[in-house]
Order: C-alpha cells, then structure tokens, then sequence
C-alpha cells in the first residue's frame, strides 16, 4: 500500500524548539543534493511554533502551529 500513497522524498528536517520564543527564522533550505521531483518532510518537536512559509519577498503565504509529533511534508517546488 505504501508505495502507492507514501511521498517521494530523499530529506528529513526535524526541528526542536525548548520554548515558544525560540525559533531559526525565515530561510531556504539548501536543496543542492535533493533528487529531481521529490520534497522532504519536516517532524516537529518541542514548543509549539508558528510555521510561516513566505514567497522570496518575504510575504507571508501560509501560517499554521504544528504540535510536538507533527510531520509535515512538502512537494520539491515549495522550498
């Protein structure tokens, strides 16, 4: 069943946050050794974080607070 519903990805990206101040800021993530037309998912650990994703502009285009546990996939464009 997997292999018909599971996401094609070749990263993994957890993040661990103590406190609901602490956070990484706005960036890209190196995408230099991902494979062609896969994405890569994010597993949340800690405080609970606002999760913004922003055009290059830095305009906000999404916003949601994934809970401790929480994975998170993206498709390869959205980096």
């Amino acid at each position: 069943m997997w292999d018909k519903v599971a996401p094609t990805c070749n990263h993994a990206i957890g993040t661990r946050y103590p406190s609901k101040d602490d956070n990484i800021g706005l960036h890209c993530d190196k995408d230099k050794t991902w494979v062609p037309g896969t994405g890569f998912t994010v597993l949340k650990l800690g405080a609970t974080r606002p999760f913004l994703i922003t055009d290059l502009e830095n305009n906000v285009v999404a916003k949601f607070k994934p809970n401790a546990g929480d994975v998170i996939y993206f498709t390869g464009g959205e980096n």
